[in-house]
């Protein structure tokens, strides 16, 4: 659909399960921090609002998004055993160019 509901459907009973650990990527295999875990997911709901006035502007994601990193790296930098390995720094480089 384009509207975006089944991939709501399928997320929101997850989401209220309100264990962390059944959103991220099961690859991390729980080497993460769950702060920097759960505003990601913050960021992403704020982006599912339908009418564009309540949702929160792509910066305001972006932002958020670069924050949930920077926590994880900081967990990284004090436990080496993540396995995690970031090739580029998110930025506008990474990003598809604006139209």
């Amino acid at each position: 659909m384009e509207d975006g509901s089944d991939i709501l459907n399928w997320f929101l009973p997850i989401f209220e399960s309100t264990k962390i650990e059944d959103i991220v990527d099961p690859r991390l295999l729980g080497n993460f921090n769950t702060h920097s875990g759960w505003r990601a997911v913050e960021a992403a709901m704020s982006c599912i609002p339908s009418s564009p006035i309540e949702r929160k502007t792509m910066s305001y994601v972006v932002s958020e998004l670069k924050e949930c990193l920077k926590l994880q790296v900081e967990m990284s930098d004090t436990s080496s055993t993540t396995g995690i390995t970031i090739a580029q720094p998110i930025g506008t480089a990474t990003g598809p160019p604006a139209r």
